[in-house]
């Protein structure tokens, strides 16, 4: 039995318990919905995510980021009526989204998001899909258990990502590819549909150009 313990209610409402004993209760800042119990969610109040979650004993960190930065996610844990439990999803430092969306739907799915990732406009994270594909012997053959994006990486827009996919650290995804797969390697530009290594051993800076020309590196 852990001694501490938190769960947020379907109002929002942040509890903290001692040894089954309730010692703190508070109403979180997120905006969005909350349904089920045993619910862990963790947001920086400057962060303008939406969280839409359904069902139990999911954890959902999200870790600071810069106040200048961009933090517009919406993220949906199951759906009304179809719940998705035990979920852990981790979004690393100063990771910035202008505008993305993270569907889970399996349970037991594990999200990854590295330090210093840039998502642009429109990108899909499709960590499940959501209806069922059978083989031959009725074995269901499309069960989403993973996405893992390293870290620095930059996601152009309308970009998706699908279930069980890996990204390696430095990577930038091209605009509007959709992305599947193992893609371990860090430092490649992947892009196309279905999307392949384009080019290796590259980086990138969120300055633009004749910012970073001018001398102010980052």
């Amino acid at each position: 039995m852990k001694l501490f313990k938190k769960t947020v209610s379907g109002t929002g409402r942040v509890h903290i318990y001692f040894a089954g004993i309730k010692i703190i209760s508070y109403q979180a800042h997120v905006q969005g919905d909350i349904n089920g119990l045993g619910n862990n969610i963790s947001v920086p109040r400057s962060h303008k995510c939406q969280l839409h979650v359904h069902g139990n004993n999911n954890s959902i960190i999200i870790e600071e980021v810069p106040e200048n930065y961009s933090t517009n996610l919406i993220l949906y844990v199951g759906f009304p009526g179809t719940e998705c439990n035990n979920c852990k999803i981790h979004i690393g430092k100063g990771t910035s989204f202008e505008q993305a969306s993270i569907v889970v739907c399996d349970n037991d799915t594990v999200i990854e998001i590295g330090d210093d990732c840039m998502f642009s406009f429109l990108e899909q994270i499709w960590a499940s899909d959501t209806h069922t594909i059978i083989n031959d012997k009725q074995e269901i053959i499309n069960i989403g258990h993973h996405v893992k994006i390293g870290n620095h990486v930059w996601v152009g827009a309308d970009v998706s990502i699908l279930k069980n996919t890996t990204i390696g650290d430095n990577c930038i995804l091209g605009t509007k590819s959709v992305v599947g797969g193992n893609f371990t390697k860090p430092g490649c530009v992947i892009a196309g549909n279905p999307a392949r290594v384009v080019k290796e051993n590259v980086n990138w800076s969120r300055q633009r150009p004749n910012e970073y020309i001018a001398g102010g590196k980052k």
